[in-house]
């Protein structure tokens, strides 16, 4: 391997990997602190509270925590296929197969969590108590819907970003330019 092929390949590894630990980091940070804000349910209102009161959808932080969580996976996934470009049964992969995989799982999780989105949340009971003026908080627990479907988008992004790598890596071994 020659130096002139050797330093870019050794560069846009380094900046892939680097960029997908830093998006991820910044995405884990993002959830993490989103998931210690604490949800008011009931505010010692006296009003009946009627059954489509509540919505318990992901914040914005959350939304943009997770994306840049699946972004971050999919940058590692760029530098994992890069590096795996040259081993030789690595080669015979088809690149399109392993895109088309990750779309598919992309679809898959993205359908999980809007059916999921659309069921009916239970999270207790509400006491009479008019002349209390507690606040009810609590959380609510997953069902296994919204867990597949996160674990289906990490395996999409990360097909996609593995995909994206290794077919840079074989370009750079025919020589052609990156694009």
């Amino acid at each position: 391997m020659s130096e002139r092929i050797g330093q870019p390949s050794r560069r846009i590894l380094r900046s892939a990997l680097g960029f997908g630990v830093l998006l991820l980091l910044a995405g884990i940070l993002l959830v993490w602190w989103d998931s210690r804000q604490m949800v008011t349910l009931y505010a010692g209102s006296y009003v009946s509270l009627r059954e489509d009161t509540f919505h318990f959808g992901p914040s914005l932080t959350m939304i943009l925590g997770q994306l840049l969580i699946g972004l971050g996976i999919a940058a590692c996934g760029v530098a994992a296929g890069f590096s795996y470009s040259k081993r030789a049964h690595i080669r015979q992969i088809s690149t399109a197969l392993i895109i088309g995989l990750g779309v598919l799982f992309l679809l898959l999780g993205i359908g999980l969590l809007w059916w999921d989105s659309y069921q009916v949340k239970e999270f207790g009971w509400f006491a009479y108590a008019p002349l209390s003026n507690a606040e009810l908080r609590g959380e609510l627990t997953a069902s296994a819907a919204p867990i597949f479907g996160k674990i289906a988008l990490g395996l999409g992004f990360l097909g996609l970003g593995v995909g994206r790598g290794l077919a840079w890596g074989r370009r750079e071994q025919t020589g052609e330019r990156l694009a």
